[in-house]
């Protein structure tokens, strides 16, 4: 889980980690749509996040192959 920012997202595409992206401001959101994007993980709207949602990304990223490499 990151909250998308620079270093996070790098280090964790470093590592071949998948994550969950909760953007909170500035360049976090255009980072959390790459992320997205580019098959590396998955994001969460801070704005309108409930529990069930956080857990269900949670489980999409780990239960999923595709992010896992």
């Amino acid at each position: 889980m990151t909250h998308g920012g620079t270093n996070s997202v790098l280090e964790a595409i470093a590592h071949a980690r998948p994550m969950v992206v909760m953007p909170l401001c500035c360049d976090h959101i255009d980072h959390s749509v790459r992320v997205v994007a580019k098959g590396a993980g998955v994001a969460v709207d801070m704005q309108s996040l409930e529990p069930k949602d956080l857990a269900e990304a949670i489980e999409k990223v780990i239960n999923n192959r595709r992010y896992i490499s």
